[in-house]
């Protein structure tokens, strides 16, 4: 009886862990998403902020340190935008190894939907932006070529809302992921 008692607290206590996944995540993601949540009026269940968490996790890594600071509608004086229907927030997160993001968060509660548009900046040289371009333009299985100019172009991944903007001048260069998805709550 203490060997079924035994194995039945630790299978409780296996499924309660895997429950609360949410709780696992380092403190800062978790005051990130709160805030999400928070402006945004969701609900505040970690089911919902798991979905968030999921479609963002690209920025985190276990050793990249960052910071962020966000917008909503609050945040510009003379808005007049008071919407409980549709919210809005905008996350700014610097990282030390992956560049710069904007992630916008538009949500509409009449659909329960939230649409995530976020944009990835990283800089270099000329020469690694240029060997970034080729590789992506070459890659025409994955990749459609949108424009593409002296010193500046645009890719697609085939299919997707998922775009990358190249930009080169004056021996530096930069690339502009851009990306949206839409997250059901």
């Amino acid at each position: 009886m203490k060997k079924l008692l035994l194995i039945a607290s630790l299978l409780f206590s296996f499924n309660a862990a895997a429950l609360d996944e949410y709780g696992t995540l380092d403190e800062g993601i978790r005051t990130l998403i709160t805030s999400v949540v928070s402006e945004l009026k969701l609900s505040n269940d970690n089911d919902t902020k798991m979905k968030i968490y999921n479609a963002i996790s690209f920025v985190f890594t276990d050793d990249n340190e960052w910071s962020s600071y966000w917008i909503g509608y609050g945040d510009t004086g003379n808005s007049r935008i008071k919407s409980d229907e549709i919210t809005y927030i905008e996350q700014f997160i610097n990282t030390s190894d992956k560049g710069m993001f904007f992630l916008t968060f538009v949500y509409d509660k009449k659909v329960d939907q939230l649409l995530l548009s976020s944009k990835q900046i990283r800089h270099g040289t000329d020469k690694e932006v240029l060997g970034v371009f080729s590789e992506t333009k070459n890659n025409t299985s994955d990749y459609e070529l949108i424009h593409e100019r002296d010193n500046f172009a645009m890719t697609q991944k085939s299919g997707y809302v998922d775009f990358a903007g190249f930009s080169v001048m004056d021996g530096t260069g930069s690339i502009v992921y851009f990306d949206q998805i839409v997250i059901d709550l």
